[in-house]
């Protein structure tokens, strides 16, 4: 992590001496593009804070507005339109998987199966189109899983045909940030950075489970120079069909206690809470929450100080999903 920050801080310093060609942004209508465009830094953060708790049919009606067809949009109304009663056999899912634009099949380390939509996991899934780029003020951004990749947006049209971030891992003129670092999970102090619990309980011939996973994040703003420290939390109602686990719409009851801490290496110290509970009909439930930005120091540590969570749909009122350390 640190040896990271240490190549990103000169790869910034880079670029903020050479800058992007502005020229290139002048000269094209970016909207013609069927790119989704933020002027700001802070207005795609604002806008991300916003998106991300909206229900399907306001994501659809906000991308819509802005004028281009969202990856992460589609993909979820894609799922939640799927009828899974035409398949027949597991081998059915199988296949419609593999040749699915929107969808892919995960194995999970205890041998359970699910149908996730692809990029899930990438918080800026909805600002993507199919070519999963969006533009920021003179900068083009596209992502992969869990790497987002950075550049200047006069190398718009090399980007667009990248199939790896890897062949660019050593050209200057590229700045990838790794979303997660599975690494840091066990050597970090405190109760952690990135958690998860899913347990399951029968009923009607089926297995339900709620997925709880909540984490902190430390992310190098690119644009400014700080340290931008997010703690988010994200549930998901699932049931089994031929045994593999899909979401399905279900009445999530939860409450959520978290406080993540964070420090930099000039001494600078803060917390931040998230204290809610209620019941909501959806299929996912999630948020996130910033209130912490320092300048920019390599030597940042954050994690969770104590939180205290449970989560159920009424099939495993019985047995919640919970995660807790003081």
């Amino acid at each position: 992590m640190n040896s990271f920050k240490i190549i990103s801080l000169v790869f910034l310093t880079s670029l903020m001496v050479t800058g992007c060609n502005y020229d290139v942004l002048e000269s094209r209508n970016i909207n013609k593009l069927s790119v989704l465009h933020f002027e700001s830094y802070e207005q795609m953060q604002d806008e991300l804070s916003s998106v991300i708790k909206m229900s399907i049919e306001a994501k659809s009606k906000w991308a819509e507005q802005k004028g281009f067809s969202s990856f992460g949009v589609n993909a979820e109304k894609f799922y939640n339109t799927l009828d899974i009663n035409q398949f027949k056999k597991k081998e059915d899912i199988v296949n419609f998987i593999e040749n699915s634009k929107y969808l892919e099949l995960i194995t999970e380390p205890s041998g359970n199966q699910m149908v996730q939509t692809k990029e899930c996991n990438n918080k800026y899934r909805y600002f993507i189109n199919d070519e999963k780029i969006f533009t920021v003020e003179d900068k083009v951004v596209k992502i992969f899983g869990d790497i987002t990749l950075i550049t200047c947006l006069d190398n718009l049209e090399e980007i667009k045909q990248l199939q790896s971030p890897e062949t660019v891992l050593d050209n200057p003129d590229y700045y990838i940030l790794y979303n997660k670092n599975d690494a840091l999970k066990s050597t970090y102090p405190g109760c952690g950075i990135d958690l998860e619990a899913s347990p399951e309980n029968n009923s009607d011939g089926r297995t339900y489970r709620v997925i709880m996973h909540i984490w902190v994040e430390d992310n190098f703003n690119l644009f400014t120079n700080e340290d931008r420290v997010e703690t988010h939390y994200k549930l998901i109602s699932q049931r089994t069909f031929l045994g593999i686990f899909f979401n399905y719409e279900n009445t999530i009851t939860y409450s959520l206690n978290l406080k993540s801490h964070f420090i930099n290496g000039l001494h600078y110290s803060q917390s931040q809470y998230f204290n809610l509970s209620g019941s909501k009909k959806c299929t996912i439930l999630e948020d996130s929450k910033v209130e912490i930005t320092a300048n920019y120091n390599y030597n940042s540590q954050i994690h969770f100080d104590n939180f205290n969570c449970s989560a159920s749909v009424p099939q495993t009122s019985s047995n919640p999903a919970t995660l807790s350390c003081n």
